[in-house]
C-alpha cells in the first residue's frame, strides 16, 4: 500500500489519466445508473448529499440501486448520483484483492478515498487525501449537470455527457497535477469520519459516540482530534454539513420543509428550523424564496 503522499498522488495520476486517455478513444466503461427512488430509505443502502464518481482499481464492486443494479470492474467506471440510495458488495478473488478509488466532494474540497475490502464485505475507507481548491466547485458542477442529463430522454444526452466526462476527469488530473498545493493532511479516523456522516447524513441517530464508538476511541478524544484537524467540533461538522444540503434540496419546489428535514437526518421540523437559521441567518422558508427569486427567468 503507498505509504506516503507523493505514491498516492502518482497512482491517482497514473489511474485518472488511464481512464482520461480510455474516454478520449472511446474505450471506457461508464456506469449511470436510473435517478429513481431519490432519498428514500432502503435496508443496507445509503445515500450522499453529492455525487461520487467511483474508480474501480481490481477485484469488483457490485452496486444495489432501489430499481437496478450493476458491477463495476476494473478499469471501469461510475457514477452514484447525488441523494441516490445504493449499496456496495465487493469481490475480492484471491488473484486480485479489491481496490477501488472514490471521487467525492465538500464545498471546495476534492477527496480521493481509497477502499479496500475482503470478499462478500462492504468496502472500507483506507486512506483519504483533500485536496482544496475553487476547481473543485467547477468540476461537481460537471456531475450535477450529467445526472440532469441522465434524468432526460434528450437523443444528445448522451453526447453531452461524454463531453462533461471528459472536462471532469481533465479538471480533476489538473488538480493532482498541482497536488502539492492543494493538498491537506487528515488523521484516516478524521477521514473516516466524514465519510460515514456523508453516507448517513440523513440518519437521525447519527451521534458523536456512534461515530467514536466505530471509530474505537472516546467520544472526547474524538472531538479533540476532529477539531485539530478540521476546526469544527463534529457537532459542528455534521450540522454544517446538513444544513449544506438542505440548501440544495430547498431548490427543489416539489419538497416540503418536512421532506427536507427528514432528508437531512433531523428529527423534527421545529429542530431542523432552529438550526438553519443559526447557520444561515435565515429560515428556510426566506432561503427558498431568495433562491427562486434570484433564478427566476
Amino acid at each position: 500500500m503507498h505509504s506516503d503522499f507523493a505514491d498516492r498522488n502518482a497512482f491517482q495520476r497514473q489511474l485518472v489519466t488511464g481512464y482520461l486517455e480510455r474516454l478520449l478513444a472511446g474505450k471506457h466503461s461508464f456506469h449511470l445508473p436510473p435517478l429513481q427512488q431519490l432519498r428514500t430509505r432502503h435496508p443496507g443502502m445509503h445515500f450522499h448529499p453529492t455525487p461520487e464518481v467511483f474508480l474501480q482499481c481490481s477485484g469488483s464492486n457490485v452496486f444495489t440501486c432501489p430499481d437496478s443494479s450493476f458491477e463495476l470492474k476494473p478499469q471501469e467506471a461510475c457514477l452514484i448520483h447525488t441523494g441516490l440510495p445504493h449499496g456496495e458488495i465487493g469481490r475480492s478473488p484471491a488473484e486480485a484483492p479489491f481496490r477501488n478509488l472514490v471521487i467525492c466532494f465538500e464545498n471546495t474540497h476534492l477527496r480521493f478515498l481509497e477502499s479496500l475490502c475482503q470478499d462478500g464485505g462492504v468496502p472500507e475507507v483506507s486512506y483519504g487525501d483533500t485536496y482544496i481548491t475553487s476547481h473543485a466547485a467547477q468540476a461537481l458542477t460537471y456531475l450535477n449537470r450529467i445526472s440532469d442529463l441522465t434524468a432526460r430522454s434528450s437523443p444528445n444526452a448522451q453526447l453531452h455527457i461524454d463531453g462533461l466526462l471528459r472536462a471532469f476527469f481533465a479538471i480533476v488530473l489538473e488538480i493532482l497535477e498541482e497536488g502539492d498545493t492543494y493538498h491537506r493532511s487528515y488523521d484516516i479516523r478524521v477521514i473516516r469520519a466524514q465519510d460515514i456522516i456523508s453516507s448517513e447524513i440523513s440518519d437521525p441517530k447519527l451521534t458523536i459516540q456512534s461515530l467514536a464508538d466505530r471509530l474505537g476511541c472516546s467520544a472526547d478524544h474524538f472531538t479533540r482530534l476532529f477539531r485539530q484537524h478540521t476546526g469544527d467540533t463534529p457537532n459542528q461538522y455534521l450540522k454544517r454539513r446538513r444544513i449544506q444540503y438542505a440548501t440544495t434540496l430547498l431548490q427543489d419546489p416539489k419538497l416540503n420543509l418536512s421532506e427536507v428535514a427528514w432528508s437531512t437526518g433531523f428529527s423534527s421540523l421545529n429542530y431542523f428550523s432552529r438550526a438553519f437559521n443559526q447557520v444561515m441567518n435565515c429560515s428556510a422558508s426566506a432561503y427558498r424564496k431568495r433562491q427562486n427569486t434570484q433564478f427566476a427567468p
